[in-house]
């Protein structure tokens, strides 16, 4: 199942809604804005679903995180 991950970016936190195909709300959630809190999205998101599309407001403010190794 593919599905969208939108993410409002603040500066202490992050809200996320998971999207299916059709629109339809799979999960929504508050992260801190951390390595650790995207991590977890991460983990989180990837139980929903094989593929998953990311938007991401503000994203060009913030600098580059790297995950896994």
């Amino acid at each position: 199942m593919k599905i969208i991950v939108g993410v409002e970016t603040h500066k202490a936190s992050h809200t996320i809604m998971v999207l299916n195909s059709s629109g339809e709300e799979l999960d929504q959630f508050t992260i801190p804005a951390t390595v650790q809190g995207f991590q977890n999205a991460l983990e989180r998101v990837e139980q929903l679903a094989g593929e998953a599309y990311w938007g991401i407001e503000g994203a060009h403010t913030y600098e580059p995180l790297t995950y896994g190794s």
